[in-house]
């Protein structure tokens, strides 16, 4: 892998105050994977496609002995992968 984006869409249901998420995952240029609506704000999506990054072979993230692993831009950094990351706020659900 020489490059990785990932592109988050996050949608808040005003009803109820939750914030979800959608995942593009383009990896040297190719979208692999279009992850469905996740719970999660901020940047969660990211560590949505992070998750799914890991699931599928792509990385291996460090743990760390109190539960945690590294964040993604940390492993792309230490795998030396051109790494970006963006999201885009939507106003209605079905925008995602």
């Amino acid at each position: 892998m020489k490059s990785l984006v990932i592109v988050g869409k996050r949608w808040f249901q005003k009803t109820y105050g939750n914030t979800y998420h959608t995942v593009r995952i383009i990896v040297d240029g190719k979208c692999v994977q279009n992850v469905g609506r996740t719970y999660g704000y901020g940047t969660q999506y990211e560590q949505t496609a992070a998750a799914w990054l890991e699931e599928n072979g792509y990385i291996k993230l460090t743990r760390y002995g109190n539960g945690g692993s590294e964040a993604l831009w940390q492993c792309m950094e230490r795998m030396k992968v051109s790494y970006h990351s963006e999201a885009i706020d939507v106003e209605r659900k079905k925008d995602l």
